[in-house]
């Protein structure tokens, strides 16, 4: 199934969210926040764009960092501000109702961190190429980007299975009328000429989802 069909269904009622997480992911969420936390610093400025839940919003937060959690759904803002007041972070996050379209109008070099999680692929590839070099602009020298999101498959047998499953799930949800997720096609030289280094580089789920940190290079 779309994973951007899931997740629409579940923005509705984000109660359930954080569980369909699970699910898309085969629980490697859980295990790519652990391994995250020694990027967020007190006193950092953070941008986490798609906040959804607030997940990643309240792990900066836990770790001292100020963070702006943006969102274009109103019901996932709500709870993720739920969730940041009851672990005693909500003067921790601003939370903003905005889409990743007005980048623009965030500052030069503001951020020490952007968190873009599951958010890209719910874009189109104009999005995306509107997007990064964005994402490159507000973060400061030396900052990190933390991408962590649906990559097309790497060729291989279980990859050309996994597609092929795929594609055959969009033909349908295309056909009634349904809106799809669009896999990030990047690798690590796309990264580059955007002027980052990369830091980690991870494929997960038979090479379905990536991981990655990228620093920006010193200017």
């Amino acid at each position: 199934m779309s994973t951007y069909f899931i997740m629409k269904f579940f923005e509705r009622t984000p109660i359930w969210y954080d569980r369909a997480i699970r699910w898309i992911t085969f629980g490697k969420m859980a295990d790519i926040r652990r391994s995250a936390r020694s990027y967020f610093h007190p006193g950092q400025l953070v941008l986490d764009l798609g906040c959804g839940t607030g997940e990643w919003s309240l792990l900066a937060a836990s770790q001292g960092a100020h963070v702006k959690a943006s969102d274009t759904s109103p019901l996932m803002l709500q709870r993720a501000y739920s969730k940041a007041c009851a672990a005693s972070y909500g003067k921790h996050i601003h939370f903003a109702e905005q889409s990743l379209m007005e980048l623009d109008n965030e500052p030069d070099k503001q951020y020490d961190v952007v968190i873009t999680s599951l958010v890209l692929s719910e874009c189109r590839k104009d999005e995306q190429a509107y997007a990064l070099p964005h994402i490159a602009r507000v973060l400061k020298p030396g900052g990190l980007w933390i991408l962590v999101d649906e990559i097309t498959p790497q060729d291989g047998v279980l990859a050309l299975c996994i597609r092929c499953f795929r594609n055959t799930v969009l033909f349908f949800l295309r056909w009634m009328g349904v809106a799809v997720t669009h896999p990030l096609r990047i690798c690590p030289a796309d990264l580059e000429k955007l002027g980052f280094r990369i830091k980690h580089w991870q494929r997960l789920n038979a090479g379905t989802f990536l991981f990655c940190v990228a620093q920006k290079e010193a200017q």
